[in-house]
């Protein structure tokens, strides 16, 4: 399912923009860089709308793989308590479907990522800008991503935009990697790490993308090389 708050639904809190702290001469990406091959679980998301939820865990799947080695999913229990963050009716997956299953705001949820303690912050990246997403993706590992649907991309692996198609909804994903054409982004969704974007769908759908720091990047040297950590902390 979808269910992510995007376009004039998403919030418009104040944000910090990462392009203020990546030190791009420190991040001179790859042409190519791999998206990890792991083994992404659905997380509720083919029965409720908590892509947002499933976009969160998904990131930090990426992240603490690769640098920490190893990465616990997040159980039932935790994808329910994210998920009632913004849902408070939802009381158990049985609810799945009905009236108290109304998606998320992708920064909201971010903002009680941080009060959690599960990420030490995020910011936002323009999803346009190929340069700084890769950038983004080769210094911060993983890109959560908020974009408007069509029902054409309701069939195939690779979204792209089809004039005329009718609105289907918001979702949130995850971009992990980038192959060596300039016309996709890898991209995490549904318990699959094998969706595409064409950059004339990220530039017509995609409204919103965030980077998320954790204590994983804090503590690699490489990451403090390349993103101004105090500056940001300011």
């Amino acid at each position: 399912k979808i269910g992510a708050k995007t376009g004039d639904l998403a919030s418009n809190t104040p944000v910090l923009y990462a392009r203020d702290f990546i030190r791009r001469a420190a991040v001179t990406h790859p042409i190519t860089d791999a998206q990890p091959d792991l083994a992404y679980p659905m997380d509720r998301n083919d029965e409720a709308g908590d892509c947002v939820v499933a976009g969160g865990d998904h990131a930090l799947q990426i992240i603490s793989t690769l640098l920490a080695g190893s990465y616990t999913n997040w159980d039932d229990a935790l994808l329910l308590k994210a998920y009632q963050s913004q849902n408070p009716g939802f009381k158990s997956w049985a609810d799945a479907g009905g009236p108290d299953d109304n998606g998320m705001d992708i920064q909201t949820f971010l903002s009680w990522m941080v009060k959690q303690g599960y990420i030490l912050g995020f910011a936002k990246i323009d999803p346009t800008d190929e340069d700084l997403v890769k950038s983004a993706i080769w210094l911060f590992l993983a890109i959560i991503t908020g974009e408007d649907l069509q029902v054409a991309q309701q069939d195939g692996q690779v979204w792209d935009y089809v004039p005329g198609s009718p609105e289907w909804g918001g979702h949130c994903t995850v971009w992990g990697g980038f192959p060596g054409s300039p016309d996709y982004d890898d991209t995490v969704s549904w318990g699959s790490g094998g969706y595409e974007m064409t950059q004339v769908f990220v530039k017509r759908r995609v409204s919103e993308a965030y980077v998320i720091i954790t204590q994983a990047h804090v503590d690699h040297p490489a990451f403090r090389e390349g993103f101004d950590l105090a500056k940001f902390g300011e």
